[in-house]
């Protein structure tokens, strides 16, 4: 890579990285390019010519906040937490994620990664998956999950209940923020995948 190309980096990463923290305070749809431009320290037309759109510029932004959820779970994975404290972390990472995963940016970067392998699960979805299916491996290690169920229908369940969790993800930001709620909600959430110990 020459010094165009690491300078062209360096200003795309500059926009994403300003992007995602205004993403993240105000949700995507209330931020503007101007505001976008003006804090990254760049012109509206140079935000254009590197993302050509603003939904290309938000896809990119989802993108790259994907990737630090999936870094962030994957890290608590490798802890030597149990797998109850584990999944803790993941589900306040996907909670604490609403104002940029439940817009629509979110559907088209999963649709879009479908469309690059030829309509199979794409990349971002294999990876969600194997984070799930390491972490049900661990759960039924531990004892926590049946045996009896399969990855599968422990999947199936988890999208149901996630889709709920995005459908009241107002209601359930008084939970996250107190304790004994969350862990009410935790024993509610593992409550038919949990086995008596």
């Amino acid at each position: 890579m020459n010094g165009h190309d690491r300078r062209r980096q360096r200003i795309s990463e500059r926009i994403k990285k300003v992007a995602l923290e205004l993403y993240k305070s105000f949700g995507v749809e209330k931020v503007s390019m101007d505001e976008i431009a003006a804090r990254a320290d760049v012109s509206k037309v140079t935000i254009y010519k590197y993302f050509h759109s603003k939904a290309g510029l938000r896809r990119e932004v989802i993108r790259l906040y994907t990737d630090e959820i999936l870094e962030e779970i994957e890290k608590a994975l490798e802890d030597n937490h149990n797998i109850v404290e584990k999944l803790k972390i993941i589900m306040l990472a996907e909670a604490n994620a609403p104002k940029l995963a439940d817009s629509r940016g979110l559907i088209e970067l999963l649709e879009k990664d479908d469309q690059n392998d030829g309509g199979g699960p794409g990349i971002l979805q294999n990876r969600i998956r194997e984070i799930l299916f390491r972490v049900y491996q661990e759960g039924i290690q531990e004892g926590y999950i049946d045996a009896g169920l399969s990855f599968e229908l422990l999947n199936l369940y988890a999208e149901i209940i996630q889709a709920g969790f995005k459908g009241k993800v107002m209601d359930l930001q008084p939970v996250l923020a107190d304790p004994q709620s969350f862990e009410k909600l935790l024993h509610l959430y593992f409550f038919g995948i949990f086995q008596k110990k």
